[in-house]
This record gives C-alpha cells, structure tokens and sequence, in this order.
C-alpha cells in the first residue's frame, strides 16, 4: 500500500491543492517501510490525482481538498482521507495504520 500526504514543512497540509511537496509513504503489513518526499507537478485541474495514480497511491490523507478532487480520487480508486489536523507526517501514518486516525470537519470549502 502506498499513502500519500500532501505537506508543508514536515506536517500535514491543510489545503491539498496548496502545497508543492508530497510525503508517500510504502507499508507492508501494517508497518511503514519507506518515505519518499517528492515534488508534485503544477495545480492544474485534475493533474495530481493523476500523478498519485501513477506514483502507485492507494490513500491520501489531508487537512482539506475540494468535492471536485475527492470524486476524481474515488473514480481512481484512492481513498481520501480529510480533516485532519496538520501534524507530523509520521505520527498521522502511525495512527491511520492503528485505526486510530482522527479527523474533523474538510478544511476546504469548494
């Protein structure tokens, strides 16, 4: 499984489509075997659930992203994850791997 968070500085990013870095994060059996930091492409429309669809993610967590990018996610078969405050990037794996991942209300408002 591949989960992938979108951030700024080390945390979690309120705004999905705001951020120019990406935390993907590899797990196998339930445990984190890698974290890849890459640079994701322009905010254009539809472009970076593309780009996560072809990085092989699976899950997306973050503070807020709009309806429009939660439907194409679902259409592409990645989970969303939104509300979640923004924190360190690990600490949010560890708790979405437990079952123990908390989130409020979507950060984004369109």
């Amino acid at each position: 499984m591949m989960i992938a968070i979108p951030t700024v500085d080390g945390k979690v990013s309120a705004h999905f489509g705001h951020c120019s870095t990406y935390r993907m994060y590899v797990v196998e059996d339930c445990s984190i075997k890698e974290m890849i930091e890459k640079e994701g492409p322009e905010h254009e429309p539809g472009v970076i659930p593309r780009w996560l669809k072809s990085e092989g993610v699976d899950v997306v967590i973050t503070g807020g992203v709009g309806q429009k990018a939660i439907r194409l996610f679902e259409s592409l078969g990645i989970q969303t994850v939104v509300g979640v405050s923004p924190r360190e990037t690990d600490e949010v794996v560890q708790e979405y791997l437990a079952g123990s991942l908390t989130s409020d209300s979507n950060l984004c408002d369109h």
